[in-house]
């Protein structure tokens, strides 16, 4: 199990300092345009392999403990769906009316 042990060493740098990788990832492509392209078509099993990895770490026991309060999920659920898009559209239109009007 040795062999196991520098990629799991790395993955948990990068997990650690996911943000940072992050931010650093967008700079990377916006500064190496090639590598932005070749990497590209592979976005989006990029994104599915984080978010599964990112719910492979959560806490069982905790996420049961949030199904017993559905009245906090649907408030969550209609918040994110709902009236931050809706608050955000709001606030665009009325900018570019003033914008068409100046």
């Amino acid at each position: 199990m040795n062999w196991l042990r520098l990629p799991a060493a790395a993955l948990s740098f990068v997990g650690r300092h996911g943000t940072l990788f992050a931010a650093a990832s967008i700079f990377v492509g916006l500064a190496v345009p090639p590598l932005a392209a070749a990497v590209k078509p592979h976005l989006g099993e990029a994104i599915v392999v984080m978010l599964t990895l990112a719910f492979l770490r959560v806490d069982p026991t905790e996420l049961r403990h949030h199904f017993t309060r559905p009245g906090l999920i649907a408030a969550a659920t209609l918040w994110v769906m709902l009236i931050v898009p809706v608050a955000l559209g709001a606030s665009g239109s009325r900018s570019s009316a003033s914008a068409s009007t100046a």
